[in-house]
């Protein structure tokens, strides 16, 4: 899922304007705005079939790549 998450990043939010790292913060660097979170949104929950609970949308669970990787994999794994 990661490498998911990397690419939509990278090619749909970006629009391959540029490339940001894994652990890039998205946030600092302007990448995620509310439309941009919202597109986060649907396509980790379309992507993955889970639902992200309400009490998970953090700035911390979307600050990057690896940490919204590590919000899907609790959530797969409580």
């Amino acid at each position: 899922m990661k490498e998911d998450l990397q690419k939509f990043v990278n090619g749909s939010l970006l629009r391959g304007s540029e490339q940001v790292d894994s652990n890039e913060s998205l946030l600092e660097r302007g990448v995620i705005d509310s439309v941009g979170l919202m597109q986060l949104i649907e396509f980790i929950e379309d992507r993955t079939g889970l639902r992200i609970p309400d009490q998970l949308l953090v700035p911390e669970n979307f600050r990057s790549v690896d940490a919204m990787d590590e919000m899907i994999q609790n959530l797969r794994n409580p």
